[in-house]
């Protein structure tokens, strides 16, 4: 009956499936931003949160893949 009022609703009411990445990004917030740093700018909190979460999820993936290269039986 009104679509654009049902398109603006479902952007800015949007729900995520879970609240653990909304949580890492707010953890990873408290870390980079702390009372040293609370005169950084917006944009400089927002790159170094991006950062530091691509550096922690490089870590992860790179056990994942030597995990994965430990438990592959030798050819």
């Amino acid at each position: 009956r009104y679509p654009r009022l049902a398109r603006m609703a479902r952007d800015f009411l949007a729900i995520p499936g879970s609240s653990v990445s909304v949580e890492r990004c707010l953890s990873i917030g408290r870390d980079v931003i702390s009372l040293r740093r609370a005169s950084l700018w917006a944009e400089t909190i927002r790159l170094l949160m991006t950062y530091r979460a691509e550096l922690l999820l490089d870590k992860r993936l790179a056990k994942l893949t030597a995990e994965n290269v430990l438990k592959r039986p030798l050819q």
